[in-house]
């Protein structure tokens, strides 16, 4: 967060101007000048303290609200500069922006480099590509959009991503490259038109974040258009007019402080996010900011203090380091971080932006033979055609294979074997059009109905298929239970609401044709906590078995604490046993009792229910994750195509039980 975390407007903090007010005797205030204010120095600390304890999951839940109020502090200082040199006639729009390569990327670019060099000791060939690639989407300020388009159901998990933090720097960057010529050309009008058109767009901003968040979220999460209301706000804040120091002004920074601090403690990972709930903090930064324009305030002299302060010169520098750092340890060690572990990352990234800060940031920033706009050019140039090289030459030697064993790398490419991960829309399952497997033209025809775990054991459906000569066709889709009238709400990669016209079509789409089995599976564990989901399951089996046409209920596999692919890469890479990377019975139980109870209560007398359990456990019934050196999950809680095959066994014999197919022929 460049200029949310750094852009000041003096260089070194400097003692709050005598007082001009009577105020209580507990506070000082300021004059209402534009000098260099420590209390949002100190704000930038709370955000960046909240942000980093939030990633390294030590217990801040909602502590992602950080980026929004970087933000709003981005917003207000930029535009308070902006606007104070234009009044002094000495807005320079090059000089600007040489300012901000100056302030941005000398410390991007050394982070971008080191975290590559780590990389290269324990990522995948796959997931060091995916690093290089993200880096010259972030060389191109579209690491934003980079995320947008490639993090989805199926991808590696978000905490595995180094320089998935670069997207809030690429919105801003964005904005950078808009917003000072909307402020040169709204100067000619007055502030009140500068005023109401800023708010307006802020409004536009937030309605659409808002109406977005539903069917677009990640879009709504990662793009300018839906985030640039925040920037605005900061923005919105400076064109305030100042008023005299009062009692208010306490009650306002309070009130802000807050509101940042509320989310902070209470959101989580399943509070819809940003939109409205992106509300309070920003107004709370914004309410802060603008209290203690007048004066400093009690909570004002808190984040003054030294610490505060001296965090918040660090934030841009924290920020840039603490996430690759932590990242990559999940890539090493799995994403569950141990509390000790996680601190001691902390530490280290807080060391490593104190490095940057000294040695990086600092002198090229102040030093007199870098402070010109050829010297910027240069500067961004470099930097780039380095990022740009080392980049590129890891995608075209794809990610150096050579650094792993065969089998190290046989584990790490189970994390792309996933076959037949198909997402049949809702007009296409109406239109009765479903993705084939097995035997074409053959006698009897098999449907598998789910989600994602539905689709992971279509392998193991399609192997027994092929040997017995029987078709199928696949109705599945992520997220979205295989289940009569059953809504998900909030979900980021199922079909919400529209995901009962789906079961509907489905459910038509078998009574319509011949289908002689339906194989139902999903990730149960996600849905059985609703009140109406025994009810939902009975109604659907009972849709399809009343027509004559046997049920099979899918019993789930359990979830791992981490990526299994990786897992056992890493325990091959330093020679550790595999073969003690399980999930035990009873933390199976755990996870699966109630579910599982469920489907027994629910199949009795109505389906056949099938279970992994003696395809997938070893002698001491624990789950495996791996089978004659194959890894068995693509993800934490996929089957890999190796792993869904291990099924056939089971389907085949499950077949001729209910006499379908004739073997060995089409």
């Amino acid at each position: 967060m460049a200029s949310g975390w750094r852009f000041e407007l003096s260089s070194r903090p400097r003692l709050p101007d005598d007082a001009l007010t009577a105020v209580p005797e507990t506070v000082t205030p300021m004059k209402p000048t534009d000098a260099y204010r420590p209390d949002i120095d100190g704000l930038r600390a709370l955000s960046v303290i909240v942000v980093v304890l939030f990633h390294a999951g030590l217990g801040v839940t909602g502590g992602f609200v950080g980026v929004d109020v970087f933000f709003v502090i981005s917003g207000y200082l930029i535009t308070s500069l902006i606007l104070k040199q234009q009044a002094a006639g000495r807005f320079d729009v090059v000089e600007f922006f040489a300012r901000r390569v100056r302030r941005i990327i000398p410390a991007v670019c050394v982070m971008t480099l080191a975290t590559l060099v780590l990389g290269s000791l324990w990522l995948s060939p796959a997931a060091w590509i995916d690093l290089a690639a993200s880096a010259l989407a972030q060389t191109a300020m579209l690491a934003n959009v980079w995320y947008w388009r490639t993090i989805n159901y199926f991808n590696t998990a978000a905490e595995l991503k180094p320089f998935l933090h670069m997207w809030s720097l690429a919105v801003e960057e964005q904005f950078y490259l808009v917003y000072p010529f909307l402020l040169v050309f709204l100067g000619r009008y007055s502030r009140r038109t500068m005023f109401f058109v800023l708010s307006a767009l802020a409004a536009m901003s937030f309605v659409l974040a808002q109406g977005f968040l539903t069917t677009r979220a990640s879009a709504v999460y990662y793009l300018l258009p839906f985030r640039a209301w925040e920037l605005l706000l900061g923005g919105i804040v400076s064109l305030l007019p100042r008023h005299r120091f009062t009692r208010w002004n306490e009650v306002e920074v309070a009130i802000g402080s807050a509101m940042v601090l509320g989310p902070a403690l209470l959101y989580d990972a399943q509070t819809p996010f940003p939109g409205l709930n992106a509300l309070p903090p920003c107004v709370g930064a914004a309410l802060i900011i603008h209290g203690g324009r007048s004066g400093t305030t009690l909570i004002g002299r808190l984040l003054s203090s030294r610490p505060m302060v001296g965090i918040g010169l660090l934030s841009y520098s924290i920020y840039l380091w603490h996430w690759p750092l932590l990242a990559l340890a999940r890539n090493l060690l799995g994403i569950r971080l141990p509390w000790p572990i996680a601190a001691g990352l902390i530490l280290m990234g807080l060391g490593a932006a104190a490095l940057s800060w000294r040695w990086v940031e600092e002198p090229i920033r102040r030093g007199a033979s870098f402070n010109s706009q050829r010297f910027s050019a240069r500067l961004f140039v470099a930097t780039s055609a380095v990022v740009l090289m080392v980049s590129c030459a890891i995608v075209a030697a794809r990610g150096v294979p050579g650094r792993f064993t065969p089998r190290t790398l046989g584990y790490f490419a189970a994390r792309t074997d996933a076959p037949f991960r198909h997402q049949v829309s809702v007009d296409a399952a109406e239109r009765g059009e479903f993705p084939s497997f097995g035997m074409s033209e053959a006698r009897d025809t098999v449907m598998v109905w789910g989600d994602s775990h539905a689709m992971m054991i279509v392998p193991g459906v399609d192997a027994a298929s092929r040997t017995l000569g029987i078709s199928g066709i696949q109705a599945t889709y992520s997220d979205t239970p295989p289940l009569l009238d059953f809504v998900v709400h909030g979900s980021q990669y199922g079909l919400g609401a529209e995901g009962p016209r789906l079961s509907r079509a489905v459910v038509k789409t078998i009574l319509d044709r011949p289908v002689r089995l339906v194989v139902i599976g999903a990730h149960w564990e996600n849905y059985a906590d609703r009140s109406d989901f025994e009810r939902c399951l009975r109604e659907t089996v009972d849709a399809i078995t009343s027509a004559g046409i046997p049920v099979c209920l899918m019993l789930d596999v359990p979830s791992f604490s981490t990526p299994v692919p990786e897992a056992l890469a890493r325990r091959a890479i330093f020679g550790l046993p595999t073969a003690d990377l399980v999930v035990s019975e009873r933390e199976y139980q755990i996870q699966n009792r109630l579910v599982n109870a469920i489907i027994r209560r629910v199949a009795e007398n109505r389906a056949v229910i099938l279970d992994p359990r003696e395809i997938m456990t070893d002698s001491s019934g624990n789950w495996v994750a791996e089978l004659g050196g194959e890894a068995l999950y693509e993800d934490s809680s996929h089957l890999s195509g190796a792993g869904g095959q291990r099924l056939a066994p089971l389907f085949e014999r499950l077949f001729q039980e209910l006499g379908l197919g004739i073997p060995g022929q089409p």
